[in-house]
């Protein structure tokens, strides 16, 4: 009994030791790290700001600052605010409110998040550009911007089939 376990624990050792020999002699050599170009100063590095109805980035003006800088904090130079969905913008607008009485959407009224995105960006040296979600779109029945359409119908898209 003594022997066969002296002879397990030869070869156990045996064993363990042929794997550490491989583990330090590598089968391939090991590939050179890929070299990134580096990125241009000038390089746009942006992202998206969804509508207020789909973020927490509008809340309010501290709270966009805050977001900015963590932007600003991970490299971003340019953010993309979307201003228009469902039949209202996210800015005062002098022509919707001419067209249906309605400045602004009403979640932001009071305040005009535009102009707080680009007071709070420009310290912080970030480039904000005003995004109109899919063109003209509006729902044509109960929607929030049927309104425009009762106004204009005109503008409606409609199927080949009317």
């Amino acid at each position: 009994m003594k022997l066969s376990i002296s002879i397990v624990a030869s070869l156990l050792a045996m064993m363990l030791s042929s794997a550490a020999t491989a583990q330090s002699k590598p089968l391939l050599p090991a590939p050179e790290p890929v070299k990134q170009p580096p990125c241009a100063a000038d390089a746009v590095r942006g992202v998206w700001i969804p509508t207020p109805r789909h973020t927490g980035f509008f809340e309010s003006k501290e709270t966009i600052a805050n977001h900015l800088k963590e932007l600003r904090d991970v490299g971003i130079n340019t953010v993309y605010v979307v201003m228009w969905n469902q039949g209202r913008t996210f800015y005062k607008s002098k022509t919707l409110k001419d067209l249906i009485g309605v400045e602004i959407d009403e979640c932001m009224a009071g305040r005009d998040p535009l102009q707080e995105v680009i007071a709070a960006a420009k310290p912080l040296n970030i480039k904000v550009y005003a995004w109109f979600e899919f063109g003209f779109a509006t729902d044509h029945n109960n929607g929030t911007g049927r309104e425009i359409l009762e106004k204009k119908p005109q503008w409606a898209a409609l199927k080949h089939d009317g």
